[in-house]
């Protein structure tokens, strides 16, 4: 199948799992980027060697990515402790498909009397991730999310929480909350 091509000004994203909110991804760049038409998409860019070439990688990094969300939606369907099961799912996708190799387990952080439970930094605790248990959603606040340590002070939802760290550190300008059926960008 060929791939899509956008002729529309106004730059159409033609992806079932993709909203896009706010104005930090812009649609037209989007479009560029899956039509490989955006700067810094040749082979040479991502030291791909030769004899493959980006679609090659674009196509065994999907495969990688099916893996990891039928190993997820397996263990929703039966008893799996859904906090384990998006931890998982979460540590693969981003260590195993997006090559975040830096990618730690972390304790919770504390500053002052607020308590963050970030569940992985990456690049050296400048990409806070905050994983909540599969199928939790975003938005819902959590008591173990709360702000002095789970079940103490006010809940918060996981991409609150993450909102919240990046408004508090220095360090941090952007970072990722999903509960394994979403994955949410955020930024300071």
């Amino acid at each position: 199948m060929a791939p899509r091509r956008f002729t529309d000004a106004s730059a159409r994203i033609a992806f079932d799992a993709l909203t896009i909110e706010g104005g930090l991804l812009a649609a037209e760049w989007l479009a560029k980027v899956a039509q490989l038409q955006a700067g810094t998409q040749t082979e040479a860019d991502y030291d791909i060697p030769r004899g493959l070439n980006l679609r090659d990688e674009i196509g065994r990094y999907w495969r990688i990515a099916q893996a990891a969300w039928s190993d997820l939606e397996a263990g929703r369907a039966t008893d799996a402790d859904p906090g384990a099961l998006t931890n998982r799912f979460v540590d693969r996708l981003l260590r195993d498909v997006f090559g975040f190799d830096t990618l730690v387990e972390g304790p919770p952080v504390i500053m002052g009397e607020r308590h963050y439970p970030i569940r992985f930094f990456a690049l050296g605790a400048r990409v806070p991730v905050v994983v909540v248990p599969s199928g939790s959603g975003l938005d819902t606040p959590l008591a173990e999310l709360a702000e002095r340590g789970p079940g103490e002070g006010r809940r918060r939802s996981g991409f609150g929480l993450l909102q919240e760290f990046l408004n508090a550190s220095d360090d941090a300008l952007w970072g990722l909350a999903s509960d394994g059926l979403t994955l949410r960008l955020g930024r300071d």
